[in-house]
Order: structure tokens, then C-alpha cells, then sequence
């Protein structure tokens, strides 16, 4: 009996061993499966992440070369305007110290403003550079002097640069106009030079009353009125300045023809 418990004790743990061998084998089996899916799922992030890092360079390239084509092709869009076509001194464009310019430009030019440059001509010792900027095609020259001429030339301005200048043309201010007052009556007087000095002369005999260039002898102007009482002179200015009178010895010879 004993032997045969021993028999059966022998074969059971035999059996147990062979079992456990084998539910070893087993379960090294799935954890090296385990294993397997766990590297196969650790190489499909790393796949999946070097996708994700080069498909954001390659958007990153493309959204450096789409902003260089829009640059260029702003730049294309916004070039340099070409000259302005300064037009010629138009008639009753001017008066005794002012000048209106007028110029035409490029209809395809982007343009933000328009320099003017306006500089005496000849061009003297203290003539300084005149520079205005407008947005319109054209451009009044203010303050300037009486019966002077003046080059005038115009550069059209945007964002990308400055254009060349356009041809420099010469415009002539108009000659100071002079005017009589007499009895209410105002006349005009019309002048082929600009008077330095106004003379005026007074023949009492004959009731007249006439101005001069007192420097060229040209007959400004002649006013007839007979004069019951002695005359006596006055002066006056229009606007704030200085008035300087000088009596002559003797009766110029131009106011006797």
C-alpha cells in the first residue's frame, strides 16, 4: 500500500511539473506577443510623429515661399511710378504772384502724392527751392513775385519710391495791376513795368491831376477837376507799410509832352 501511494504521488507530481512547464511556455509565449504588439505600437508613434514633423516643415516651406510670392508680387503691384507730363503755362493761369501747374501721369501708376519744386529763374544768389506736396493733379504756386519766372517741375510719390522728376518747364507770374480811385470811379491801370516810384503832377491851371513811372516816365493814369480852393496833398496806405515822399526841384520832362 505504501508503495503504491508513493507510485501515485510520483506520478502526480510529474504531471504537475509537466504542467507547469507548460503553462510557463504559455504565458512566456503571450508576454512575448505582448511584447511584440508593444514595440509594433511604440514604432507606429514614432512613424506617426516623424509624419507629423515633416509635414509641418514642409507647410511651414510652403507658407515661407506663398509669403515671398505675395511680397514679390506686391512689389510687382507697387513699383515706382513713372514721371508725371508736366503740362505748359496754361492762358489766365497766373496771377502777379501766384501760378497754377497743371500735369498729367501713367493711368496705371499707384500714387499717393504728388512734390511740386518750383525755384526762380535764373536761379540768384539767395533764390531758395519751393516744394509743395498735393494729392491732385495739380498745384496752385502761392506767394511768389510779380512778373517773374519760375521753373516748375513735379515727382509722383507712393510707398515703393519716388519717380523721376518730369520736365522742368518755365511759368511766369503776371504783372502787378495798379488802380485809379476818382469820384467813386475805379479803374484799372495796366503796366509794362513794375514802378519803383509813382510821381504825381498837379496843373492847377488846367484841373488834371496825372501819375507816373516816376522812373520810366509811362503815364499811369489822369483825372480832370476843376478846383475852386487850394489843393493840398494827402497820403495814405491801404495796408500796414512805409511811404516815403519825395519833392523833385524841378517839372520832369515826361510830363510835359
Amino acid at each position: 500500500m505504501q508503495a503504491q501511494n508513493e507510485e501515485m504521488m510520483a506520478l502526480v507530481m510529474e504531471q504537475y511539473n509537466a504542467m507547469s512547464v507548460s503553462m510557463e511556455e504559455e504565458k512566456k509565449a503571450k508576454l512575448e506577443q505582448l511584447y511584440d504588439k508593444i514595440v509594433s505600437y511604440q514604432e507606429n508613434i514614432d512613424s506617426a510623429k516623424t509624419t507629423l514633423e515633416t509635414t509641418a516643415r514642409e507647410a511651414e516651406t510652403d507658407a515661407r515661399v506663398h509669403a515671398a510670392f505675395v511680397i514679390v508680387t506686391i512689389a510687382v503691384i507697387a513699383s515706382v511710378p513713372q514721371r508725371p507730363t508736366l503740362q505748359p503755362q496754361e492762358h489766365s493761369s497766373a496771377s502777379s504772384t501766384s501760378v497754377t501747374v497743371y500735369w498729367k501721369v501713367n493711368p496705371g501708376d499707384i500714387i499717393d502724392c504728388f512734390q511740386v519744386y518750383c525755384v526762380e529763374d535764373p536761379q540768384g544768389a539767395v533764390s531758395e527751392e519751393y516744394r509743395v506736396t498735393v494729392k491732385e493733379s495739380y498745384c496752385v504756386l502761392e506767394d511768389l513775385e510779380p512778373d517773374r519766372k519760375y521753373k516748375v517741375w513735379v515727382m509722383a510719390v507712393n510707398y515703393a519710391g519716388c519717380s523721376l522728376p518730369s520736365e522742368r518747364l518755365l511759368f511766369s507770374t503776371g504783372q502787378c495791376r495798379y488802380q485809379l480811385l476818382h469820384n467813386r470811379v475805379q479803374s484799372s491801370v495796366f503796366v509794362t513795368e513794375t514802378p519803383e516810384r509813382v510821381g504825381a503832377f498837379l496843373d492847377h491851371q488846367l484841373s488834371c491831376l496825372s501819375f507816373y513811372n516816376a522812373c520810366s516816365g509811362q503815364l499811369l493814369g489822369t483825372f480832370t477837376q476843376r478846383f475852386s480852393q487850394p489843393c493840398h496833398p494827402a497820403l495814405a496806405l491801404e495796408q500796414p507799410g512805409s511811404l516815403q515822399v519825395c519833392m523833385v526841384p524841378e517839372v520832369p520832362e515826361f510830363t510835359k509832352s
